[in-house]
């Protein structure tokens, strides 16, 4: 009997996420993944949050804060219901979060081999790939450093 593949979507807390997790679903639930949700809090420094986001529903204002024990806390809380949103309106409670801790690149690599993940999905603006991949050297290093085969899902910024 063929073992079910593992699919890993990585997140960022974006207006896009929502988008980008149901096509990975989408895509996933064709090949009768188990699929894994993934949020990397970056270890120096959280980047810009802003709660207001159509996913949630929230029209807090922007902020960045630095790194304690404190606002790690906090914020795994914020981003552990933001994904919670996404696994409930995608109606599939086999889905697992994951909340990583560390440089993103790095994170979403171990956990790819923790979890056995046989395909990584991150979301990628609409312009050129190349252009894209030069633009954001997250993904130019994931692609690069990765073992583990990169789907990328476009989308158009609104």
């Amino acid at each position: 009997m063929k073992q079910k593949i593992t699919v890993l979507i990585a997140l960022d807390y974006s207006s896009t996420s929502h988008l980008i997790a149901r096509i990975g679903y989408k895509i996933a639930s064709a090949m009768n993944a188990n699929i894994i949700l993934l949020h990397v809090i970056n270890d120096t420094k959280f980047s810009s949050l802003s709660t207001h986001n159509s996913v949630i529903g929230d029209s807090s204002p922007s902020f960045e804060f630095q790194q304690t024990p404190e606002n790690v806390s906090t914020f795994e809380h914020v981003i552990t219901n933001f994904l919670d949103k996404i696994k409930f309106e995608l109606h599939d409670e086999s889905i697992e979060i994951v909340i990583g801790n560390g440089e993103t690149v790095s994170t979403i690599l171990e956990f790819t081999n923790k979890y056995k993940v046989d395909i990584i999905m991150i979301g990628s603006h609409t312009h050129s790939a190349f252009v894209e991949m030069l633009a954001s050297s997250n993904t130019f290093r994931l692609i690069r450093d990765s073992e583990t085969p990169i789907f990328l899902i476009p989308f158009r910024k609104t």
